[in-house]
């Protein structure tokens, strides 16, 4: 049984991820809807049978791509993985280790309406890697008959250590014609967490993950993802329209709070730090400063005036 649970802010997705996601192997998956957990392959439809369509594509990559790839792909699952991040549908699907790159695939756009115009939901899914499964290796067969396999690719392009991606890859059930569906399958949906994603809240998160540095620019390393990322910066989508609600919740919970530390000091006075950033030196007005406990110093006045 697949367990869900309803997230209502950013707060709340960090809650539930430091609350319920300590192991190592734990996989996220955003989606800007509701959808199985199925590869693209199997979600489009081919000009002929399915798997001697998807032998083809592959063979056509091989063949045509060799003037636009300056690295050696030595493997079939690496040239998969190359091609599905440079949008061709193939039987893997994208995971990540990084839950806030998830939460940024489930909110980067606005949210669809149904036919009534309401704003449907986006998902994060969770999935908690065990012993049980079984970890696909480079050089493997990459047309599994049955069964789901994690894959960690070769970083055989930046998006995929940017987005710190892994792969499912899923086999292909020739008695019913189609790919095992990860929540539909009784090895792995115990699992399995989805968590929704309120459809009005995607204009907020999206500006809180941008505040955290996730937002096209770095989910998509390059000139493309750049130049993305500095449209939105300087527009607004559908949802964004009201930009000073959006500033207003972001802000909302920006009060000053205690600092704590696991270190076994005592914290007295106060930190006055710049934030300006130099990359060639440090100049006068980056800096941080201690103060002594009055007991050292008594009555210093330090700070008194800034």
């Amino acid at each position: 049984m697949v367990k869900t649970e309803k997230i209502e802010s950013f707060a709340s997705y960090i809650s539930f991820v430091e609350k319920n996601c300590k192991k190592e192997d734990i996989l996220f998956r955003g989606q800007q809807q509701d959808w199985s957990l199925l590869p693209r392959l199997a979600r489009i439809k081919t000009k002929g049978r399915l798997r001697p369509s998807e032998y083809h594509m592959l063979i056509d990559f091989e063949r045509l791509s060799l003037p636009h790839i300056n690295i050696n792909l030595k493997h079939k699952l690496d040239k998969l993985a190359f091609a599905q991040h440079n949008g061709m549908a193939t039987r893997l699907l994208d995971w990540t280790l990084n839950p806030l790159a998830a939460l940024w695939f489930a909110v980067c756009i606005p949210p669809a309406k149904d036919g009534q115009e309401n704003l449907k939901d986006g998902v994060v899914w969770i999935y908690h890697v065990s012993d049980e499964d079984t970890w696909a290796l480079p050089h493997r067969e990459p047309y599994p008959e049955e069964g789901i396999f994690i894959y960690r690719p070769n970083h055989v392009t930046s998006q995929i250590t940017a987005q710190q991606a892994l792969f499912t890859l899923h086999g292909y059930d020739e008695d019913s014609e189609g790919f095992i569906a990860m929540e539909k399958h009784t090895p792995y949906c115990d699992r399995l967490t989805k968590l929704i994603i309120p459809g009005p809240s995607f204009s907020e998160l999206r500006f809180q993950l941008d505040r955290c540095g996730i937002n096209n620019a770095s989910m998509f390393p390059g000139i493309g993802g750049l130049c993305r990322h500095i449209e939105w910066f300087h527009t607004l989508l559908d949802d964004e329209a009201d930009i000073e609600k959006i500033a207003a919740l972001v802000n909302k919970n920006k009060e000053r709070k205690p600092v704590w530390s696991t270190l076994d000091i005592q914290l007295y006075g106060y930190i006055k730090v710049d934030a300006a950033y130099d990359t060639t030196r440090t100049s006068p007005g980056n800096y941080v400063k201690w103060v002594d406990s009055e007991a050292t110093k008594k009555n210093d006045n330090e700070f008194k005036t800034s």
